[in-house]
């Protein structure tokens, strides 16, 4: 996970800004693209999933997506709610771990894509970032203090640095890799469940079961076997 700003003492000045970002670190910036393509991918996954729950009616679930997309919280709860429905046992306890960690990665890019990128000249192989929402608290109370009088100095707005993020190359192509294990997850969950239940079928589920990534998720629930 990224540090915060606040744990980086060397760091002395920081801009935000809306341009220049991409010149000034370009490898950073295609990384940051790449996390963004990959989600897409997976965002495209729990589409088709709604579809394969839905079976005959699976236009239906591709319009439902529709309808909620750019909204990964709605669309995630709506491809639960037809799980629980359509799968039982296992099958159910391995997709909802799979959509428990789709949650938690739908956040972390959710930062990436609404947050404001910056950088510091004392940083120069990483990137900043503050979610809008702390950005907008700063201001708030930056204006509250104006309007009593007072005066507020830039410095003074950014003296809590523990809301700004410092993302270095490791942490955005660790995610990436870990939305792209995820897609394959989704993958492989939809090409044997569709198989016969045989050994092959058998073996690949306790396989997906023991991947630690979704056996941590499984023990969390209490659900792992």
């Amino acid at each position: 996970m990224p540090q915060p700003l606040s744990t980086k003492s060397e760091v002395g000045t920081f801009i935000f800004a809306s341009s220049g970002l991409q010149a000034a670190r370009p490898e950073l910036a295609h990384r940051v693209a790449a996390v963004i393509s990959a989600w897409a991918y997976l965002e495209l996954d729990l589409g088709s999933s709604l579809s394969k729950l839905l079976e005959s009616h699976g236009e239906s679930g591709v319009a439902i997506i529709q309808a909620v997309v750019g909204n990964t919280s709605t669309q995630r709860k709506i491809v639960e709610s037809v799980a629980n429905l359509r799968l039982s046992g296992e099958e159910r306890r391995l997709f909802m771990a799979l959509l428990s960690i789709f949650g938690h990665l739908a956040k972390r890019r959710n930062e990436i894509v609404h947050g404001l990128w910056g950088l510091s000249p004392q940083l120069p192989d990483d990137l900043l970032l503050i979610r809008p929402i702390d950005l907008l608290r700063m201001n708030a109370a930056a204006t509250r203090v104006v309007a009593e009088g007072g005066a507020v100095a830039l410095g003074d707005l950014f003296a809590d640095r523990s809301h700004i993020s410092v993302y270095t190359a490791q942490e955005l192509d660790l995610l990436r890799d870990e939305i792209q294990r995820l897609h394959d997850d989704f993958f492989d969950f939809w090409f044997f469940l569709r198989r016969p239940a045989d050994d092959i079928r058998e073996k690949h589920f306790r396989k997906l079961f023991e991947a630690p990534h979704i056996r941590e998720i499984l023990e969390r629930k209490g659900t792992a076997n």
